[in-house]
């Protein structure tokens, strides 16, 4: 485990995913970047051109040939990925990785449209990007952890309770026996033959075979939460109150859900900290 750990400090492995490393990542990369900006206003020194030296950041991870730095520095400082690259922030509806999202969606529409239950299915096709696989490495999750990385789950959860909860991400839930019979009758297909990556998720088209011989597919390009296929106020706030919920009142999370909304209006910042530092007693 400590090899393991130690070897995710380097700069991420996907390997980790579906473990402690996988958010400890995120959590690393945060730390040192506030570090490393502490320490050199305080003098600390380093090489000055670390990005594309000969021995620098470009070349030692796999940039060996030219690049065009002027290019690439062209909207340093003045546009963010965070907006500039997908049009707007993304929201996840869904309490696992964005790669399983369209995947979510698509499970979603094809139980509601269709009425769907899971004892009439015979065989779920999960068309995807090569990308996809590289990042949904779980094909047989055993924990909430490994179920966050896995397709499969994710789509047996949406055909199954027709939506993918925080109650859903738990290990009882991951190893609950209808979950996994299902999840025993998916397949993977190389639909999508580039590398793609859409907005925070890649296109998945779902299959869904039946007993009786009927088929029902659904394609999502862009899950719910993008730019492109926003959620709506109530989607929104349903999802502050699957998160909140966990560790406030029923009472604490409509008011504070109410002043959230409207914060331009919050006179007092201690309207909405007052609500949000209490836990629940249940």
């Amino acid at each position: 485990m400590a090899l393991g750990i130690a070897a995710s400090t380097v700069g991420g492995l996907r390997q980790n995913f579906g473990t402690m490393t996988k958010p400890l990542h995120a959590g690393n990369a945060a730390a040192h970047g506030v570090v490393a900006v502490l320490l050199a206003q305080r003098g600390f020194t380093s090489s000055e051109n670390i990005v594309e030296a000969p021995m620098g950041f470009a070349k030692v991870f796999g940039h060996d040939e030219e690049i065009d730095w002027g290019k690439a520095s062209k909207d340093l400082g003045k546009s963010f990925a965070i907006t500039a690259v997908t049009g707007g922030l993304i929201f996840k509806p869904y309490p696992c990785c964005g790669g399983n999202h369209c995947g979510i969606d698509a499970a979603r529409y094809i139980k509601q449209e269709f009425k769907v239950e899971p004892q009439e299915i015979a065989e779920v096709e999960l068309g995807v990007s090569p990308f996809v696989r590289q990042v949904l490495i779980h094909h047989h999750p055993r924990t909430s952890l490994e179920g966050k990385f896995s397709l499969e789950y994710n789509v047996a959860r949406a055909l199954i309770s027709g939506t993918v909860r925080l109650e859903h991400m738990s290990d009882n839930a991951v190893n609950d026996p209808q979950i996994q019979s299902l999840m025993a009758k998916m397949k993977w297909v190389n639909k999508y033959p580039a590398p793609v990556w859409a907005e925070g998720s890649g296109p998945t088209t779902v299959t869904v075979r039946l007993r009786d011989g009927r088929e029902f597919s659904k394609e999502v390009a862009f899950a719910k939460g993008t730019p492109q296929n926003p959620l709506n106020p109530e989607e929104f706030q349903s999802k502050y109150r699957d998160c909140a919920s966990i560790v406030l009142s029923k009472e604490d999370t409509e008011k504070s859900s109410s002043l959230l909304a409207d914060l331009e209006k919050v006179k007092d910042i201690k309207e909405i900290t007052e609500i949000v530092g209490r836990r629940t007693s249940d």
